[in-house]
């Protein structure tokens, strides 16, 4: 068990791990060698940090058992190459409080949270939800503004309050459609408040220029090309706008193709790509790919796998 005392400022290209199953009978199962290959992918590919499990993880069709054995398995494979972000989003506060003490004891450097998904609370139940998980865990707070049907799209005012008000609630990842008029909308109330220690995108990063021009930290994306979006990243903080937008304009396509089909697209890149043994879905609703999907990634791939690091 790694317990770190200097937590890292947040920042860059954290992919959110999607989980490989091995096929079984009744229940696919977590298939830990994938999972492993995974992160030592991400990290090759030059990832700033990794956050698992949240919802491009399919977190809403794991046990809880599960839920924490992805956490173990990542913190322990990391080993603390770059900071790995734990969601710990409850139906219940108390089911929070379980999941962030959890993700303290086993070494997270941070933890990520939807607000309670199933039974929605008021703004003061909100508040208290999110002071809990930050007691509970002792590290900095990722507040995940999600719209519906798993978000309930938390006002700016709140989001703020809630950041200035509990200690260690520090980031957003900010998903709200038009995210990036939110996003500018944060960053105007939030002024020079130290309490925001920023400001994450999200959908798969097919904003991501848009949003780093307007004040982002990093982004949140799929772990299917994360080789790219640290391109992208990287050139943009250095300055070079104009390869920035180049590469993004590149990827795109296969970042609108993820946002469609969603997280059975990343599993198709990563088994395409020699990390993943099977592209399984838990949740129909996600998968799996049909042919026009898989056709569609064959007319793209030519030119976005020239673009691979790794």
């Amino acid at each position: 068990m790694r317990v770190m005392n200097h937590v890292p400022d947040l920042a860059g290209i954290l992919p959110v791990l999607q989980i490989p199953f091995v096929p079984g009978n009744p229940v696919d199962s977590v298939d830990e060698t994938s999972l492993r290959r995974q992160v030592d992918f991400c990290i090759a590919c030059g990832v700033h940090g990794l956050v698992v499990p949240a919802l491009a993880s399919e977190f809403m069709v794991l046990t809880d058992d599960e839920r924490r054995f992805v956490v173990e398995v990542v913190i322990d494979q990391m080993n603390g190459r770059a900071p790995v972000v734990a969601n710990v989003a409850g139906a219940s506060t108390n089911a929070a409080i379980a999941f962030a003490r959890h993700a303290r004891d086993h070494g997270a450097d941070a933890v990520m949270a939807l607000q309670p998904y199933v039974r929605r609370h008021t703004m003061d139940g909100v508040a208290i939800y999110y002071a809990a998980i930050a007691d509970a865990a002792g590290v900095p707070v990722v507040i995940q503004n999600a719209p519906p049907p798993f978000g309930v799209n938390l006002p700016s005012h709140v989001l703020l309050k809630l950041v200035n008000e509990i200690e260690l609630v520090s980031y957003i990842k900010e998903e709200r459609i038009p995210s990036g008029h939110h996003i500018s909308d944060l960053l105007v109330l939030a002024g020079d408040s130290p309490a925001l220690r920023g400001i994450f995108g999200g959908t798969a990063g097919i904003h991501l220029p848009g949003e780093l021009r307007r004040g982002v930290v990093g982004n949140m994306p799929s772990a299917a090309v994360p080789d790219i979006l640290v391109s992208i990243f990287n050139a943009f903080r250095a300055g070079d706008v104009g390869k920035a937008r180049a590469l993004h304009r590149e990827v795109l396509p296969l970042l609108t193709l993820e946002m469609s089909v969603l997280m059975a697209v990343s599993k198709e890149v990563l088994r395409r790509r020699g990390v993943f043994a099977s592209t399984i879905m838990r949740d129909p609703e996600f998968g799996p790919l049909d042919a026009g999907d898989l056709e569609e990634l064959d007319a793209i791939w030519p030119d976005i796998s020239a673009r691979f690091s790794v």
